[in-house]
């Protein structure tokens, strides 16, 4: 009867090993089935955005996290389907309907998406320093089988989980603020290319005006010999600015060509009737707060650009890097925790042990490398400190620059316009005296290439202030408030629409404080559901 007694003892604790498997196994399944299914994308017409509250959807009708998926890939190991760019349609024109279709396009911006949702997750990955660790271990031999248990709680670790939580925190702010920088990014590289199909479909009528001209002026070079009032030589003349001007025509289509081209790499389709684009200085600056003096506009202009995603990405990115750096630093210390182990073997009841005590675990030094460690974090916080100063300094240039060429590139168009109108009137008179051999060809080739010029330049000026325009408000992180697309309001609110799976349990964790190192003072509070 004294042999049975470890028996029942050692099928205990393998049950115990095994009713912990089953657990773990259960709240994955449960984790896995609580991902909604995936939601098929809407129509192209629908541009509803992101914004507060729990309900509201992102900019191309899909939850925050589903889009992190690209196209109907839902299952492991099968290849994520790209978008097919679509045909033109009619009705999608528009500067806005075009940045809206970039962004559900983009896979730049579901992987960013994507990002935010594994940066959540990791944030609960260093929660878990918080909870008791368990670990089991069983061994075969020649002769005997031994096995273990042992729960450690760890109670006093100079703040390394809290760093950890703190830093994988900034990483979640990071990803977000990345996120939106990409948003930005995509939103102002779909504006760009719509202003320069703009541009160059507007730079192809002005050289089919411009062939259109010189056909006229052949036909009364023509008509002119044929009176006799003219030689051969001039008709000839007159036919070579005709070829000319039919080259540089087909050079402008090759343009719209390429402008069409990128613009459906980057919109997904085929640019359709093109609309105005969009005027952004009265709103811009609205938004700059730059009506009032000097002084003031300055100081306005510092402290919006602080606001620009690609900033606030670097000051983030800085305090993971800080956080890292306080991590390491506590490694340096050993760890206090509370530990309960069961262990035993077959061959002998008596080897059955069991236990309460407290471990204290000092760290693994490799020479220098341990404190090596914490300067590389230090440095790394630094670097991206001034890789934040960098990026302010860029959103300040592309700002400044549309402050500056502004006002000279609206006197430009008010002066081209002018130029234009004495140029055609002028025009029309040397036709007329050209009919009656008063002027020669070369006059009516000298005011029509001033008429090409003028009107190119006319166009060029104005879409080059759209495009400071636009530069400066994607700096800004403004594009989408400037085009009434509704941004995502924070990360909280993304990932309470977000399809990767989060538990309840999860959801209700009360956030620790990162002011101390206690780690059983540290721990989060459980709901009344768990």
């Amino acid at each position: 009867m004294k042999m049975l007694g470890p028996r029942p003892r050692h099928r205990e604790i393998t049950l115990a090993i095994l009713a912990l498997g089953m657990l773990q196994g259960c709240v994955s399944a449960e984790s896995v089935l609580s991902e909604p299914a995936p939601v098929p994308p809407l129509a192209d017409g629908d541009v509803s955005q992101p914004s507060l509250g729990n309900t509201q959807k992102s900019s191309h009708g899909k939850q925050f996290g589903q889009s992190g998926q690209l196209g109907q890939s839902g299952k492991a190991g099968s290849s994520p389907a790209l978008p097919a760019v679509r045909p033109a349609a009619g009705a999608m024109g528009g500067l806005r309907d075009a940045v809206t279709a970039a962004l559900d396009y983009s896979t730049e911006v579901r992987g960013a998406r994507t990002a935010v949702a594994a940066a959540d997750a990791d944030v609960e990955v260093a929660r878990s320093g918080y909870y008791p660790s368990l670990q089991s271990e069983a061994g075969v031999g020649s002769g005997t089988h031994d096995y273990g248990l042992t729960l450690s709680q760890p109670l006093y670790d100079w703040g390394r989980t809290s760093a950890q939580v703190s830093g994988a925190q900034s990483g979640r702010s990071a990803a977000f603020v990345e996120f939106s920088a990409q948003r930005e990014q995509v939103m102002l590289n779909a504006a760009s290319a719509y202003i320069a199909v703009a541009r160059a479909t507007a730079l192809e009528q002005v050289a089919a005006d411009e062939l259109k001209a010189y056909r006229r002026i052949a036909g009364l070079a023509g008509q002119r010999t044929a009176g006799g009032y003219g030689d051969a030589t001039e008709a000839g003349l007159a036919e070579l600015h005709v070829d000319r001007a039919q080259s540089a025509l087909e050079e402008a289509r090759g343009k719209v060509r390429d402008a069409r081209s990128v613009f459906a790499s980057r919109v997904g389709r085929e640019p359709g009737k093109l609309a105005a684009v969009p005027e952004l200085s009265a709103t811009l600056k609205t938004a700059l707060r730059l009506s009032g003096s000097k002084v003031a506009g300055a100081a306005s202009l510092t402290d919006r650009t602080d606001q620009s995603p690609t900033v606030k990405a670097a000051l983030a990115r800085a305090k993971t890097a800080d956080a890292t750096a306080a991590a390491e630093k506590a490694q340096l210390f050993p760890t206090l925790s509370a530990e309960a182990y069961v262990r035993g073997n077959d061959s002998s009841d008596d080897d059955l042990k069991n236990g309460i005590g407290l471990r204290l675990t000092g760290p693994t030094f490799t020479g220098l490398s341990n404190f090596k460690r914490v300067e590389a974090a230090r440095l790394l916080a630094d670097q991206e400190r001034w890789n934040a100063e960098t990026s302010r300094r860029d959103v300040l240039r592309q700002v400044q620059a549309f402050l500056d060429q502004e006002p000279t590139l609206r006197a430009r168009q008010t002066l081209l316009k002018q130029q234009r109108t004495k140029a055609l009137h002028l025009r029309d008179l040397y036709e007329d005296q050209f009919k009656a051999s008063n002027r020669t060809l070369s006059d009516l080739v000298t005011v029509q290439s001033d008429v090409t010029e003028i009107e190119s330049g006319l166009i060029n000026a104005r879409f080059d202030l759209y495009d400071l325009q636009y530069n400066a408000a994607g700096a800004l992180g403004l594009l989408g408030d400037l085009l009434a697309i509704t941004p995502v309001s924070d990360a909280g609110t993304a990932l309470s629409n977000d399809g990767a799976a989060r538990s309840g349990s999860q959801k209700g964790l009360s956030r620790p404080k990162a002011d101390r190192a206690c780690n059983t003072c540290k721990l989060p509070k459980k709901t009344g559901h768990r």
